[in-house]
């Protein structure tokens, strides 16, 4: 994978990696011709400070929206599983997948110098079949 729009690393409760979404990041994924049904898993936290807008996150793999749904919490809490079908599979050789949400600041919300737009706080991107992505 590579990928932009993503802030540096950071841990949670000094623990757990993750990286900030921006407003659109992006992760090239390679395909050598892999025939079978896929699935893309995002692990996430919807956490935000209070007073930030509630998060909006939408998904898409080469343009097209993924119709996916909150299928559990992580076993990191705060973390959530969200998970989509590839209805249309991988293209052979690259493709795309975007996650796009609105973003807040906390240099908005208290007296933080920390003024960089910050989308979702992402955990772990899987995409694979089923027998790799429960």
């Amino acid at each position: 994978f590579t990928g932009n729009g993503f802030h540096q690393r950071e841990r949670f409760g000094g623990r757990i990696p993750f990286r900030w979404t921006s407003e659109r990041s992006a992760i090239h994924v390679f395909d050598p011709g892999t025939e079978v049904e896929m699935n893309v898993r995002l692990i996430y936290s919807p956490l935000r400070m209070d007073g930030a807008p509630e998060t909006d996150m939408r998904v898409f793999m080469n343009g097209e929206p993924l119709n996916g749904e909150i299928v559990g919490e992580s076993v990191k809490p705060p973390f959530m599983i969200w998970k989509a079908r590839l209805e249309r599979g991988l293209n052979l050789g690259l493709n795309l997948l975007e996650i796009k949400s609105n973003t807040w600041s906390p240099g908005d919300l208290t007296d933080s110098r920390d003024h960089r737009n910050l989308g979702v706080m992402l955990h772990r991107v899987e995409i694979g079949p089923d027998s790799v992505i429960r």
